[in-house]
Order: C-alpha cells, then structure tokens, then sequence
C-alpha cells in the first residue's frame, strides 16, 4: 500500500493546476487533473481499472461544467478525483456513495490552492528583485524552485497521507455506516452529476443557443432512442464538423 500511495500522490501532484512537468496546465491539468483519468489510473494503480474508470466518470459527471476563471477554483476536481476514487475503490462503496465522499474532499482542496497563491506572493516579490538586477539564476530559483517545493509540500504530501493513512479508517467507516445512511448517501450522489450537468447547460445557454440546440438532440438520442454514447459522440463531431464549415463560409462571404 505504502508503493500505491507514493504513486497515486505523484499522478495527482503531476496533475495538479500549478505543476509545470507534466506540460503545465494544458496537458496535466486538463488531462491528469480531470476526475475520470484519475480514476482510471487509480484503478489500474490499485488493480480495478473497471471501479476506478466508473468511479472517476460518475464523479467527473459533478465537475463537468467546473471551470477555473483567473484562477479561482471553487473546488478542486484533481483532489476529489484521486483521493475520492482511491477512498471509494478501498472502502468498496457504490459510485454514489462515492462522488458524496468526493465533492467535499474537493472544497478541503481549494484550501491548498488558497494557500499556494497566498504564500507565492513571496516568491513574485523576489523574482521582481532579481529581475531588476539581472540575476538569472535567482529568478529561476523564484519561479522554478521554490514555488514547485511549496506545490509538492501542499499537493503530494496531503494525498499520500489521506490514502495511506485514510484507507484502512474509510474501510472501517464505511462498515458502520448503517443502511439509512447509505441510502441518503446514494440518493444525494446520484442527484450531484445533475447539478453539474445544470451548471454546463446555463454556460451554453449564455454563450450561444445554437450549442443548446445540440445538447438537447444529444438528450433525446441516448435518453428516447437508447443510442450508444459512442454513436453519440461520433454524431456530436460531425455535426460540430458542419457547423464550423458552414460558419467559415459564411464568414468568408461576409468578407470578400
């Protein structure tokens, strides 16, 4: 357990908004940072890809419409998805059950984004120094250096210890939970993915109707015609396919 919890700490650290390794924010944030890839690589760490990968997409589902203006992170996906995942898979609870354990193991996260951005402030102030005096290696340091060692003391470190430590404590508490209790667990985790569907739904509508007009075709077909979701998506990218011709054409008539 003490080799799966240094490696699922280090993806997750890897995949955290400020680690620059792993391609920074457009491949590790928005690749290993998502719910669902954490899941399945905390599966496949913890020998159930299948658990993990439903796991990882129901609580995925909750943060879909989740995004990160300027910086401000109302909850931190990447901790719900790894610590959540790996929580859920050893204490052998339902998908539901585990996206409730999940969205506040979330909001406990954005405390160390808070506390990376506050305590970075030091850091600016000295690379602002070093960059008036031309001192090269000093402002690498700053930029570099010091703020990567604060990320990993506020990322690694937390992850690695609520799963090895918090493993065999899940799995106990999960076998006093009474059957009540599971059930409102199971009934609010199962009403979360709607929320986050609803907050992605009010985007659309505001930035345009057209892409509302899409997402209900989308409905209809998988939840009236019971088409696959692969079907589905190969359907989605066509259409986004025409969509993006007919408005270059129309854009290119405007201006000839």
């Amino acid at each position: 357990m003490l080799i799966k919890a240094l490696l699922i700490a280090a993806v997750a650290y890897l995949g955290w908004l400020p680690t620059p390794w792993f391609g920074g924010v457009p491949i590790g944030w928005y690749t290993l940072g998502r719910p669902l890839i954490a899941g399945t690589i905390v599966g496949a760490i913890l020998g159930d890809i299948q658990t993990g990968m439903i796991v990882g997409a129901t609580i995925n589902a909750f943060y879909i419409g989740a995004i990160t203006p300027g910086g401000a992170m109302a909850a931190d996906m990447n901790m719900a998805g790894y610590v959540g995942t790996a929580l859920a898979i050893l204490a052998k609870v339902k998908p539901e059950v585990a996206v409730a354990m999940a969205v506040p193991i979330g909001l406990v996260g954005t405390f160390g984004w808070q506390a990376f951005s506050t305590l970075s402030v030091f850091w600016v102030h000295r690379a602002d120094k070093h960059a008036e005096d031309l001192n090269f290696r000093g402002l690498t340091w700053d930029l570099m250096g010091g703020p990567q060692i604060l990320n990993f003391l506020l990322r690694f470190v937390p992850v690695f210890l609520v799963v090895y430590f918090g493993a065999p404590i899940a799995e106990q508490m999960a076998s006093l939970i009474p059957d009540w209790l599971t059930h409102i667990l199971t009934v609010i985790g199962s009403m979360l993915p709607a929320v986050g569907f609803a907050v992605l739904i009010k985007m659309m509508y505001r930035r345009n109707v057209v892409m509302l007009a899409y997402f209900a075709i989308g409905f209809v077909l998988v939840a009236v015609g019971k088409m696959p979701m692969v079907a589905v998506a190969m359907l989605g990218l066509a259409l986004a396919g025409l969509h993006w011709f007919f408005r270059s054409s129309a854009f290119a008539r405007e201006v000839s």
